[in-house]
């Protein structure tokens, strides 16, 4: 549900400056999801009978009533773990202040975005997960047909794989929807997402299959047309028995693969652009929607970095950005939108002639900082300590991070490298992620504490950087930054994020840039219950009574030790990626990011009360435009769903007798082009 990024409102950093520029957003996807098959009637021994299972797939969902549950309705048990994991997520609810002020046209034009972020969401769930959209079916006819009992746990459970955008607690890695009787589902999120086959489970299977396909290419005449290239972020690999598969695996394109859906979305972008008037905007508009269907993302890529952001109605992040979802070969890109921070054009998607954008949503930033960031540093910190901590500091971290995205190695550079001249994310597979966000966090840490240390007068600041750095200190940049690590932290050693923050934290810890202090108590009650008040008086203070309840060891952050760590973290990292060294990669990986610290753990665990992020609330924003809309007399026709533009079905199909919609009812189990429950 959630797509794309409606801009009205926060902070906006082109090449290293920063423009505030109005934000208004629409609907959150979580990041990452992934798949594999589901498997009727099978157990799971070990990986290789679920490989064998998966390989085997061809799973039917039973009937509610086939699956009927007991009268009694769910234990206690079950419904306390469920509603525990839904509340590590604090609802936050965002935008709808700011819709009365906007233009009736403005809203018209939200309201056809909003259309095109539902069908690119479709192909989420589907790149999610390929068996996403007929398990939520079946979840929804057996909430309709479920007792009494069990309705509102049902509900409760159906909300949970909406956030989660499948049957997989993202926090914890694994299933949580069960039971589904006669349906055995993958323990945890399987590494290939939506955008493998299910029978490739590692990244040595991909590269088994890359050397068939090389061989299949050089098999080929010199007057055959030249073949989709795999590894491209904008493809997918299906199962298939199609005549240009090559080893029951198919190349299928964005554009062709989800045809029907994307057609939806680009007439949603193409009615949209019908109410704008930043002509910057409109070419982007017409431009993306025309890449939906081509497949080639290059030019409105360049067009959108050419939207004046500071004076278009409304700044639109919808397409193919989403890496994490491929832990295969990390070279894949899911559909995505509203990042709370994002570094744009992905690589692979537009060289670099035409620079980069680095985008942030100053109002989620504040909401995670309020509910989670703030409470957690009390666990960390002495009360003094804790009081260092600074939105300005959060914001400007998250800001350098985005840059040190952009910084650093784009190929291996190293000669003697099996993987030169390749790009960084391909060389170094599953493992490219979170190197690569240790070192964003790190470089962009380090960077941002080099600017704070400068002398003006022998190194001038550039134009306008040193008004953005006036509030804040090195002090308060430096314990707002590691307690950032343990938000990240508790995301897991499965999620990039959470491992890269690992690799930082017992770097900076070996090196004695953390240490740690003497035990002391804090109230676990005033830490929790603080932050919804906070975030309504946007009070930064933290004034409230501490009651001494819960003993444990705070933490201590060494500035200038931090300074020295930082940079030879970071030099460890690019020196890795520049070689393609998977193997020394790892062994960092394997040094500083495979357990928890035990005094890390015990702050991890005391802060299990606290959100573990946030879960922003559009729920009524689309009710909320249409009445403004109404509100100012705009043509009636606006208010209509229905569009004359919004049905056209793909003219790409080939004359193979396939379906290239993978979001089409008709695709069959055993044919091509991800064909799957749905």
């Amino acid at each position: 549900m959630l797509l794309a990024t409606l801009i009205v409102a926060p902070w906006v950093l082109v090449a290293g400056l920063t423009a505030l520029v109005v934000v208004l957003a629409a609907r959150l996807s979580p990041a990452k999801s992934a798949a594999s098959e589901l498997v009727v009637g099978a157990s799971v021994d070990g990986p290789g009978h679920w490989r064998y299972a998966c390989a085997e797939g061809g799973p039917v969902f039973p009937s509610p009533k086939a699956s009927a549950l007991p009268p009694g309705g769910p234990s206690s048990k079950r419904v306390a773990r469920l509603a525990s994991r839904i509340s590590l997520y604090h609802r936050v609810e965002l935008g709808s202040r700011k819709i009365a002020r906007l233009a009736p046209t403005t809203a018209a034009a939200l309201l056809s975005v909003m259309d095109a972020m539902d069908a690119i969401d479709e192909v989420y769930l589907v790149q999610a997960w390929r068996k996403n959209p007929k398990l939520r079916e079946y979840l929804v006819a057996r909430l309709w047909s479920s007792p009494p009992a069990w309705r509102r746990y049902l509900s409760d459970e159906l909300e949970f794989f909406d956030f989660n955008k499948g049957p997989f607690d993202k926090l914890e890695d694994r299933v949580f929807v069960k039971p589904l009787r006669g349906v055995v589902l993958p323990p945890s999120a399987p590494p290939g997402s939506g955008l493998y086959p299910p029978f490739m489970m590692t990244r040595m299977d991909v590269g088994e299959w890359l050397m068939a396909w090389e061989e299949h290419v050089a098999s080929l005449g010199e007057d055959a047309s030249p073949p989709a290239d795999p590894t491209s972020p904008v493809v997918a690999l299906v199962a298939s028995s199609a005549p240009d598969a090559v080893a029951g695996v198919a190349v299928r394109p964005y554009s062709r693969l989800y045809a029907r859906t994307l057609s939806r979305a680009a007439a949603a972008m193409r009615a949209a652009a019908r109410h704008v008037r930043t002509p910057e905007l409109v070419t982007f508009l017409h431009s993306r929607a025309a890449a939906f269907m081509t497949n080639n993302y290059a030019a409105s890529e360049a067009d959108w970095l050419a939207v004046p952001f500071a004076n278009a109605e409304f700044v639109l992040v919808i397409g193919p950005y989403s890496k994490y979802g491929d832990q295969l070969a990390s070279t894949k890109r899911a559909f995505k939108a509203v990042p709370t921070a994002s570094n744009l054009p992905s690589p692979g998607i537009l060289k670099g002639k035409h620079g980069s954008i680095r985008l942030i949503l100053a109002n989620v930033l504040k909401a995670k900082y309020v509910h989670i960031l703030k409470p957690g540093a009390k666990l960390v910190y002495d009360r003094n300590d804790a009081a260092k901590l600074s939105f300005e500091s959060f914001m400007l971290c998250v800001v350098y991070h985005e840059l040190y995205h952009g910084l650093g190695p784009k190929r291996v550079s190293l000669e003697s490298s099996p993987h030169y001249g390749k790009l960084i994310n391909a060389a170094m597979g599953p493992i490219h992620s979170p190197l690569e966000e240790a070192k964003a966090n790190i470089g962009g840490f380090w960077g941002l504490l080099r600017m704070l240390r400068r002398d003006p007068a022998t190194l001038p600041f550039p134009d306008g950087i040193e008004d953005v750095l006036a509030d804040v200190s090195i002090g308060s940049v430096c314990h707002t930054f590691v307690a950032s690590l343990f938000r990240s932290m508790r995301f897991g050693l499965h999620e990039a994020h959470g491992r890269a923050a690992m690799l930082q934290f017992h770097f900076l810890l070996a090196r004695g840039a953390i240490t740690t202090a003497i035990s002391r108590s804090v109230s676990l009650d005033s830490i929790a219950g603080v932050a919804d008040a906070e975030y309504d008086s946007d009070d930064s203070g933290l004034s409230e009574d501490w009651k001494p309840t819960y003993a444990r060891t705070s933490f201590k952050v060494h500035p200038d030790k931090l300074y020295n760590s930082a940079y030879a973290l970071l030099g460890e990292i690019i020196a890795v990626q520049a070689a393609g060294d998977t193997a020394a990669g790892a062994a960092l990986l394997d040094e500083y990011a495979s357990s928890v610290a035990v005094d890390a753990a015990m702050a991890l665990e005391a802060m299990a009360r606290i959100p573990t992020d946030i879960r922003p609330d559009y729920s009524n924003l689309r009710s909320l435009l249409r009445s403004n809309i109404a509100s100012a007399g705009f043509r009636d026709s606006i208010l209509s769903d229905d569009d004359s533009d919004t049905d056209h079905d793909s003219d790409s199909d080939s004359d193979d007798g396939e379906d290239h919609d993978e979001l089409s009812d008709n695709s069959g189990d055993d044919d091509d082009d991800e064909a799957f429950v749905r």
